[in-house]
């Protein structure tokens, strides 16, 4: 009987285990350079999730500064391959620094673009830019995978604000 519980005790470990190992097999960094500041966010986090979303990083630049900003999405699995899968990157206007409702794309936005790829293991991808936005306000910073969720059960994504004073 003894036998028993330990027995399922390590079985639910590696499932626990297994499961832990398959939440960080993608990562999405961004990052923003402005007058000799960087900032960056500091976790990939998942949708849908479990667990609520951690504030995100905040940058405060001047209007019309030069923004340079850049992101990095890798498969750092060892076995899986995501095919097709499209990394969505916006910066749109929102009503207030943190919000946790994604605005609509369909007025604010200051850039939107998208590339699609197949992600082998550790296959990367990387881009950057340079922009100045000339409005005062929060703007949402965001790049989002779409298409993992049908393999893989969720989808990846990095964000943080900007605040342009």
């Amino acid at each position: 009987m003894l036998r028993s519980p330990a027995f399922l005790g390590i079985a639910l470990g590696c499932v626990l285990t297994a499961a832990t190992a398959v939440a960080s097999d993608f990562e999405i960094r961004v990052t923003a350079k402005s007058d000799g500041r960087e900032t960056q966010t500091d976790r990939t986090n998942e949708s849908p999730s479990q667990k609520r979303t951690p504030p995100r990083s905040v940058m405060e630049v001047d209007r019309n500064a030069d923004v340079l900003l850049s992101w990095h999405a890798e498969n750092t699995g060892k076995s899986d391959a995501f095919e097709d899968v499209l990394v969505h990157f916006f910066v749109v206007e929102e009503r207030r620094t943190g919000q946790i409702q994604i605005p609509k794309l369909s007025t604010g936005v200051v850039y939107e673009g998208a590339i699609t790829m197949d992600f082998r293991p550790r296959d990367k991808a990387d881009w950057q830019m340079t922009l100045r936005i000339p409005d005062a306000g929060s703007y949402l910073v965001r790049v989002e995978t779409i298409g993992m969720a049908p393999k893989h059960g969720h989808e990846h994504f990095a964000a943080m604000d900007l605040v342009v004073k």
